[in-house]
């Protein structure tokens, strides 16, 4: 794609969560802001570094003043940054993309706002309404309710999403906060980011750091959804949004390789372990995934049926050495004598170490790569039997006709 935006001119997107498990998320969809917490929404008492969200006004620059996520907000809701940014939230069936168009409000008791909040706040469930008991039974004169101003721009059906896509609802940084950039977030196999999609990685907005690969890969997707769902009609001040560029705009120059690859650089936790059960199955192994969820260390449990399976499990293991899979004897012989293969998926380090167990999908900071099952290289067997037709190569398959479906232009 040629003429390259610059980073100050790329829509970015930001996570946010509205209450917890988005308890508040009904209210916004009313049209009556999403919810902002922080500082026990007491403005008479003392506010966190004297920085109370409420009263602070939007920043064009960056401020770290508390050091939470109203940082963050304080500036996205500036009126020189609110055209570049879109909120994202997660219901339980749909991806929702927000636009801002000002700044932080406030609503005191007896207003409209925060009437209709307190009639919510009763229907929700024990524990949410022990949380924010605060908002209906504190008859403090300064109890308040602070809201996002947000407008629905498009929604998507979480069913007809990437996995690792529909996964950043439970990624454990954004979770873990309120509104948190999508720049920053990392993927497992970052370093087999197809060249193409890695280049298009922009430095971040703020000036601090550069988006991630994965994270351009994210912001890539989620531009194409959103053209998908405008289809011919872009909403009132999105107009930039047609200079984007998107997943679409690079798919057709991804040679088949690269495509395949783009999944396996992709690929979130839930499918690297929903591959090591396909990986069991082409073995010719029965996966006990119950008993090794429920196991420290072992994500994936297989078993052989009969001692033909296991002679045949161990052989094609000790084959995998033709694409640099070296799997010691050790794995081989318990699993010709006890008729057992353990997995663990997603090791970061050596922490966790053991000659009996094989590491699969991808390790950082591995000492060795031995008993190390990589999915980009374990790709490489899909040539032979039995990866040619197996389940493993039909399950990327399918998780590449996935991306594909949102890549596509037609």
């Amino acid at each position: 794609m040629s003429n390259k935006l610059q980073s100050a001119e790329l829509l970015n997107y930001f996570f946010y969560k509205c209450g917890e498990a988005n308890c508040w998320l009904p209210l916004a969809r009313q049209g009556y802001g999403l919810y902002v917490g922080f500082d026990g929404d007491q403005p008479f008492s003392t506010p966190t570094r004297n920085h109370w969200i409420g009263a602070r006004t939007p920043e064009a620059g960056f401020q770290r003043r508390t050091g939470n996520d109203d940082d963050n907000i304080a500036w996205l809701t500036h009126t020189s940054n609110l055209p570049w940014f879109l909120l994202l939230t997660f219901s339980e069936s749909e991806l929702i993309f927000w636009k801002v168009p000002s700044k932080l409000q406030v609503h005191r008791r007896g207003s409209e706002v925060f009437e209709l909040a307190s009639d919510l706040w009763r229907k929700f469930p024990a524990k949410a309404r022990e949380t924010y008991k605060r908002i209906s039974e504190s008859e403090e004169a300064g109890s308040v309710l602070k809201t996002l101003p947000a407008v629905e721009v498009a929604t998507v059906a979480r069913r007809e999403l990437y996995a690792s896509i529909d996964s950043l609802a439970v990624y454990q940084y954004l979770n873990r906060g309120t509104c948190r950039p999508i720049w920053r977030i990392a993927g497992p196999t970052e370093a087999a980011m197809p060249d193409l999609i890695a280049k298009q990685s922009q430095p971040s907005v703020r000036g601090h750091d550069e988006e991630t690969k994965y994270a351009t890969f994210v912001r890539l997707y989620l531009n194409s959804v959103l053209q998908r769902a405008f289809g011919e009609t872009t909403p009132l001040g999105l107009r930039h949004f047609s200079r984007q560029p998107t997943l679409a705009s690079y798919w057709p120059s991804l040679s088949p390789l690269d495509r395949q690859l783009l999944v396996l650089a992709t690929a979130n936790p839930i499918l690297v372990e929903t591959a090591a059960l396909y990986f069991c199955l082409d073995l010719g192994l029965v996966a006990d995934i119950g008993s090794g969820k429920g196991i420290d260390v072992i994500d994936v449990r297989a078993r052989a049926e009969s001692q033909k399976s296991a002679d045949l499990a161990a052989q094609l293991l000790q084959e995998l050495e033709k694409d640099g899979i070296v799997i010691n004897e050790a794995i081989r012989k318990r699993l010709r004598v006890e008729r057992v293969l353990e997995i663990q998926c997603k090791a970061a380090d050596r922490k966790v170490d053991s000659e009996n167990i094989i590491y699969f999908g991808y390790r950082r900071l591995a000492k060795s790569e031995t008993n190390t099952v990589p999915i980009t290289r374990l790709a490489q067997s899909f040539k032979r039997d039995p990866w040619r037709n197996g389940l493993l190569k039909r399950f990327l398959s399918m998780q590449e006709r996935l991306v594909s479906s949102t890549a596509s232009k037609e």
